[in-house]
């Protein structure tokens, strides 16, 4: 959604997006050296899933809420030549 009421946008920004974004978002990251967190080892150089709720961090190694045929097709789908149609 745009808003062109800069007051109305700010509302929303305070009151909605600040107070739900960590229920819905992930830091997607890069470890700088070996993390061993939530009962999984991450090597440095890995990418990992953050997700941080009420002062509690859970540290994922595979995209979060994904099942295995989701990261499959996105496997697949990364190999073809398609970045000049974006």
């Amino acid at each position: 959604m745009v808003y062109d009421v800069p007051e109305m946008a700010n509302l929303i920004a305070k009151n909605v997006f600040d107070e739900f974004i960590n229920d819905a978002a992930y830091e997607v990251k890069i470890a700088k050296k070996d993390i061993e967190a939530n009962d999984i080892e991450i090597e440095q150089g890995q990418l990992y899933w953050l997700e941080t709720k009420t002062d509690k961090q859970t540290y994922y190694t595979v995209e979060p809420k994904t099942n295995f045929w989701q990261r499959f097709g996105q496997g697949v789908f990364s190999l073809m030549p398609i970045e000049s149609q974006l």
